[in-house]
């Protein structure tokens, strides 16, 4: 959570979005990587989706004002 905090911090004031992905795959069966780093063709499909989602709600719309506190 530090990282992402501090990733999030940097990006925001430039206009980024972080997307914080860590969670995606907890509800997921199955093997999500291949190796350290790569993903299975099952969990690519659902990254996919993932950030298709997200896309989607972008564009249309602005963004949802970051929560208070």
């Amino acid at each position: 959570p530090v990282v992402a905090q501090m990733i999030e911090a940097a990006i925001t004031p430039l206009g980024g979005e972080f997307l914080d992905l860590t969670g995606i795959y907890r509800d997921a069966e199955g093997q999500m990587f291949t190796d350290y780093a790569h993903l299975t063709p099952a969990a690519n499909q659902i990254l996919a989706e993932h950030l298709g989602e997200r896309v989607k709600a972008r564009l249309a719309g602005p963004p949802a004002a970051p929560p208070q506190g």
